[in-house]
């Protein structure tokens, strides 16, 4: 009797570890899907990007403001960021009312809307933004800078080459 006490003590002490190893893997893929562990790591959107440096694509697309076809290659010799959105995107929305709101954005910006026209007509009406509003009904533009999700800053540099992606508080400052 004395000597089943120790081994039966060691499998219980080996068997708590077991469950507790696997409760600090569990969590820690829990944290790392939430993304607050080594963002980017293993996000596919992230790997999938335009790579830092290389030639932003150019594109046509109307302005929802103006009815005027615009042309990237406009703006080429000057810095850029387009800010991709979606017109039923909550996130979208609290975004573009600080916009359009008393404190406008001082650096050059174009929003690209993705989704119906009706949609991004209305989208367009909502808010009286002072920059251009690009119509992507497509989706062909965001797939042509790889943006999966809104809303996603795409900044582009004087020489239009893609400087960086993130969402707009990743990117404030």
């Amino acid at each position: 009797m004395m000597g089943t006490l120790p081994t039966v003590f060691w499998i219980g002490f080996a068997a708590l570890w077991v469950l507790v190893l696997l409760h600090t893997l569990v969590l820690l893929e829990v944290v790392r899907r939430l993304g607050r562990v080594n963002p980017g790591l293993n996000d596919p959107i992230a790997q999938d990007r335009l790579p830092t440096g290389t030639g932003a694509p150019t594109f046509t697309s109307r302005d929802l403001r103006s009815g005027e076809q615009f042309a990237s290659t406009s703006l080429v010799g000057r810095a850029l960021s387009l800010v991709f959105v979606g017109p039923r995107c909550s996130g979208c929305t609290a975004l573009a009312q600080e916009l359009s709101g008393p404190a406008k954005p001082t650096e050059p910006m174009a929003m690209v809307c993705v989704g119906s026209a009706p949609d991004c007509a209305e989208f367009s009406r909502r808010y009286p933004f002072t920059f251009p509003l690009l119509l992507d009904e497509s989706g062909e533009l965001a797939q042509e800078y790889k943006v999966r999700t809104t809303p996603t800053v795409v900044q582009i540099d004087r020489d239009w080459n893609i400087l960086r992606y993130g969402t707009p508080q990743q990117l404030q400052g």
